[in-house]
């Protein structure tokens, strides 16, 4: 019985480096996301201020 619960526990102390990969894609995806936005917020706010050059 205490090599299974041994076995369980590094099983499950081992799977949190799993999740460290999906720690970094996620990061990864939200930095590519808040650029992209950025990205577009500067093309929209750009433009706004050009058309409102003019007047």
């Amino acid at each position: 019985m205490k090599s299974l619960e041994l076995i369980v526990e590094r099983i499950i102390l081992s799977s949190r480096w799993i999740l460290v990969a999906f720690y970094l894609g996620l990061s990864l995806a939200l930095a590519v996301y808040a650029v992209s936005f950025g990205y577009k917020f500067l093309k929209v706010a750009g433009g706004v201020f050009v058309l409102n050059e003019g007047k």
